[in-house]
């Protein structure tokens, strides 16, 4: 991630964490938003295994690669803006890197700037602590 706000990857695809699930051995721009009027700046990227998130200045949380999204129920191939309990503003994120451990962690405040840790994501070793899925943000 650069100063301008411009992310890029490089490496192997695992399940669309790259645009078309592609293969690259030199460095590309990634691009999160369709229309780069809507871009928000960057202050944070947490990478898993096969997936991304991106949490922006605003509070909002971006993620990319099917590994995930499909743990929290959401299909997609492109990046996404995720949900978050209304209220919160997401402010840092951390993941699991492990293949059977699709797992996030997400630091988010309330209105009254209280922050409190949530999980979302799969784990077959019930690393969320609600046992194997918890296809929610709770």
């Amino acid at each position: 991630m650069l100063e301008d706000n411009k992310v890029f990857y490089k490496g192997y695809s695992t399940e669309h964490h790259l645009p078309k699930n592609e293969d690259k051995t030199s460095y590309t721009e990634l691009k999160i938003w369709k229309d780069e009027t809507d871009s928000e700046k960057i202050v944070g990227l947490t990478t898993g295994y096969g997936f991304t998130l991106a949490t922006t200045e605003k509070g909002n949380l971006w993620a990319w690669g099917e590994l995930f999204l499909k743990a929290i129920d959401f299909k997609s191939q492109v990046p996404m803006q995720l949900t978050l309990p209304e209220g919160t503003l997401c402010r840092r994120t951390w993941a699991s890197r492990f293949a059977d451990q699709t797992v996030a962690f997400l630091e988010l405040e309330d209105k009254d700037g209280k922050k409190h840790i949530y999980t979302a994501g799969k784990s077959k070793e019930g690393l969320l602590g609600q046992g194997a899925k918890a296809a929610d943000i709770k």
